[in-house]
C-alpha cells in the first residue's frame, strides 16, 4: 500500500512492522513514519532496530524497538500485542523512560493474560489425560513465565528507577 493512498486526515495509526530494519520493511517503516504513526519495529537485531527507530524519529513518526525472533511466530505475536496493549503509551508525549516504562508494564500484562490461559489449557490437558499436549502447554507456559520474569527485571534494574528519575 502506498503511503499516498492512505487517508492522512485521521488519527495517526499505530503499526507493527516486522523485518523493519532492511528492504520492504524498512520502507514501510519510512513512509508509515512520514504519515506521524507510532511504529512497533520488529526484527532480530537491536543495532538495526536502533538504526530503524532514528529513521522513523527523523521522517515524523515513533518508533519502538522489538527485537523478537521473527520466525517464532508466537513471539512475534506476543510482540504486536504488546504494541496494541500500549498503543496509548507510544503515542504519549511523555520523557522515554517514563514511556517504556509504561510498555513494559503493558508487555507484562499481555504475558500475565498468557500466562493464565496457558494454564488453564494446561490443567485441562491434564485433566483429559492428554500428555503430549499438556506436555507442549507446560512448554509454552514456562516460556511466558520466563519472559514475564525477564520483563520485571528490565523493569525493576533500569526502567522504573530511570523512569522516576524524570
Amino acid at each position: 500500500m502506498a503511503a499516498s493512498k492512505l487517508d492522512t486526515k485521521k488519527k495517526p495509526m499505530v503499526v507493527v512492522i516486522t523485518g523493519a530494519t532492511a528492504g520492504v520493511g524498512r520502507a514501510t517503516a519510512r513512509a508509515f513514519a512520514e504519515l506521524g504513526s507510532s511504529i512497533g519495529l520488529v526484527a532480530r537485531g537491536r543495532d538495526g532496530l536502533e538504526a530503524a527507530r532514528r529513521d522513523v524519529e527523523a521522517r515524523g513518526g515513533r518508533g519502538l524497538v522489538l527485537p523478537v525472533d521473527v520466525s517464532d511466530a508466537a513471539a512475534v505475536e506476543s510482540a504486536a500485542a504488546t504494541v496494541e496493549e500500549g498503543a496509548e503509551l507510544i503515542d504519549a508525549k511523555a520523557e522515554p523512560e517514563v514511556r517504556d516504562a509504561g510498555l513494559i508494564a503493558a508487555a507484562q500484562k499481555v504475558e500475565h493474560y498468557e500466562i493464565a490461559g496457558y494454564g488453564c489449557l494446561s490443567t485441562w490437558a491434564d485433566q483429559l489425560s492428554l500428555g503430549e499436549v499438556k506436555r507442549l502447554l507446560g512448554e509454552t507456559l514456562e516460556e511466558e513465565k520466563q519472559a514475564d520474569h525477564l520483563l520485571n527485571q528490565i523493569a525493576e534494574s533500569q526502567i522504573n528507577a530511570q523512569s522516576a528519575s524524570r
